[in-house]
C-alpha cells in the first residue's frame, strides 16, 4: 500500500452494503478500527450507530461473538456494528450507501400517541 493511500484510510471512512465483520466478538470487530478505544468509547460509538441497547440485550453483550462474517446477526445489525467501527476511525469523511440510508433509525420510527 502507498503513502498517499494509507493516508487516505486515515481520512476517510466506508460502510458498504455488504459489511465484513470478523469471527470474533462485537468488541474485537469495533477495537479493529481503533485499538486504543476504551469501553465508554465502543458505547459511545455503538449509541451513536443505534446499536447500543441491542448489544446489551445479547446474553454476553459486548462479548457476544458474531461468528464468521457476522451470520450470527441481521443484516441490519451486521450494518449498524460497520458504522460504530467507522465511527470509533473518527474520519473526516464517511460516505455512505443509498441501501444503508434506509436503515431506520430510533428517532424516525412512528410515533403514535
Amino acid at each position: 500500500m502507498t503513502a498517499a493511500a494509507a493516508a487516505t484510510g486515515r481520512v476517510i471512512g466506508v460502510v458498504t452494503q455488504e459489511t465484513y465483520l470478523f469471527h470474533a466478538s462485537i468488541r474485537d470487530n469495533l477495537l479493529h478500527a481503533k485499538r486504543e478505544a476504551t469501553d465508554a468509547d465502543l458505547e459511545v460509538a455503538a449509541r451513536a450507530a443505534a446499536i447500543h441497547d441491542r448489544i446489551t440485550e445479547l446474553p454476553d453483550g459486548y462479548a457476544t461473538m458474531v461468528g464468521e462474517r457476522g451470520y450470527k446477526l441481521s443484516g441490519g445489525e451486521k450494518q449498524r456494528i460497520a458504522t460504530a467501527r467507522v465511527l470509533l476511525k473518527d474520519p473526516r469523511r464517511t460516505p455512505v450507501s443509498s441501501s444503508s440510508t434506509k436503515q431506520p433509525r430510533p428517532s424516525t420510527r412512528s410515533r403514535s400517541g
